[in-house]
């Protein structure tokens, strides 16, 4: 057994012998042949040595050319968002509402509701709120503290929002002294406080504005169909999302109507501005018909038809009224005195145009007589 290991160990050192000798003669076999090719010109080492430079030149010049492109594009982009920041801080009455909030339909609320960083409140019909130069806030004369920790970490303008659904109304004081009193249907967005160059609020619905003057620090009300630019003065803006029309109507004072194309239009008081399907229009008017609303008098005169006064009875009220079609073209004058039950509006109003009602499965139906 010994002898057969012994002779296992002298096969396998003689194959190693015999794979070192093969390797070393391929090796003297490589070397002679290179030994044996005629050197390379020295001007095509040359070329060579040209052409490597220049292929790792352009790469690098490629590479330094992406560079610059990717450095310019990416300034490019920081100074295009800084000058929207910029703008959207600095610029005078332009503060995106509609980037900042969801304005495309009325939120389904059924009380008054005052939305703010810290809370939200729902408020009884008629409510008065009134804003403090120390910071608190009354709501019909009871005060209502601050959320001062929140208001000191907070690093951007804050914003609140009224909410005053259709069937009621409610009023807003600014630390400024400017006045509200806001209808149904109608939508408010608004800061916590005014910047010092500028004074700016959201409009979607009806409001009655009596503006403190401050010549050094402008009043901006913005609506989906323009914006409106004043010092101290007071008007009426009714921009219902649901309404053809918008308008202005200016009681006394100055205000500058700038529409969406950035077109200046000023008013005289007296004067009834409209926007309708971007035409615009200037009337004279009486201008104490279009604020009696706030004193729960509806002038009949500022309606087309009877049909529009129907549609603004149900706003009013917040019911759903249906009627003949006949109904819809009577012209109606006069005022009617918005009772505090929308039967008594509809038996007032029947008395000029001949119809009667019922009222069934949750909707007033208003036939001709």
């Amino acid at each position: 057994m010994k002898r057969a290991a012994f002779a296992r160990s002298k096969k396998h050192q003689m194959k190693k012998n015999m794979d070192r000798e093969r390797f070393k003669q391929a090796g003297e076999e490589l070397l002679s042949l290179l030994e044996s090719r005629p050197a390379p010109a020295e001007s095509e080492t040359d070329r060579g040595w040209e052409e490597i430079m220049k292929r790792t030149a352009a790469a690098r010049r490629r590479k330094r050319t992406y560079i610059i492109m990717y450095s310019a594009a990416a300034m490019l982009c920081g100074i295009v968002f800084a000058g929207y920041f910029i703008h959207r801080a600095t610029a005078p009455g332009h503060t995106d509402f509609a980037g900042l909030f969801n304005l495309d339909s009325m939120p389904n609320v059924k009380e008054i509701t005052l939305l703010t960083h810290a809370e939200n409140m729902t408020l009884e019909n008629d409510a008065k709120i009134e804003y403090g130069t120390e910071g608190c806030v009354k709501i019909n004369e009871k005060v209502v503290a601050p959320d001062r920790e929140k208001q000191e970490k907070a690093h951007e303008i804050q914003y609140n929002q009224i909410i005053v659904p259709k069937g009621k109304r409610s009023s807003l004081v600014f630390t400024d002294g400017t006045k509200l009193s806001i209808n149904s249907g109608t939508r408010i967005v608004y800061p916590v406080a005014f910047a010092t160059d500028k004074r700016e609020i959201y409009v979607q619905g009806e409001v009655y504005i009596r503006v403190a003057p401050e010549s050094e620090r402008p009043f901006y009300v913005k609506t989906e169909n323009f914006d409106i630019k004043v010092t101290g003065t007071s008007f009426n803006v009714s921009a219902y999302r649901e309404d053809t029309e918008a308008s202005v109507v200016l009681v006394e004072g100055s205000v500058e109507m700038i529409s969406k194309k950035n077109e200046s239009i000023r008013l005289l008081p007296g004067q009834k501005l409209t926007v309708d399907d971007d035409e615009v229009s200037i009337d004279e008017v009486d201008v104490d018909e279009y604020i009696l609303w706030k004193d729960n008098i509806l002038y009949l005169g500022n309606y087309k038809n009877c049909g529009e006064i129907l549609n603004t009875l149900a706003r009013f009220y917040n019911v759903t009224i249906e009627y003949d079609e006949n109904i819809r073209d009577i012209p109606v004058s006069g005022k009617l005195d918005l009772c505090e039950r929308i039967e008594d509006a509809l038996d007032i109003l029947s008395v000029s145009v001949a119809f009667t009602y019922v009222f069934e499965d949750g909707v007033y139906h208003i036939r001709s007589k």
